[in-house]
């Protein structure tokens, strides 16, 4: 979950600057900047779903070697 949460913090903080250039330099197309937050917004959707699928199989694996489930 670590890892996850390093690359959302990096997506929202790169995200954060790019939204603060475009309000005040406006140097991308209104098209280009909504391409990128929808980009930012899956890959940190991607990242959560990634980290919680993992930790979920991990946490299944280790009950199953303590054999509290089958």
């Amino acid at each position: 979950m670590k890892f996850a949460a390093y690359i959302s913090i990096v997506i929202i903080v790169g995200w954060i600057g790019i939204a603060l250039t475009q309000l005040w330099f406006q140097p991308l197309s209104a098209s280009l900047f909504i391409k990128i937050t929808v980009t930012c917004t899956l890959g940190l959707a991607g990242a959560v779903v990634v980290s919680l699928i993992r930790r979920e199989y991990s946490n299944e694996k280790a009950l199953k070697e303590r054999k509290f489930i089958d």
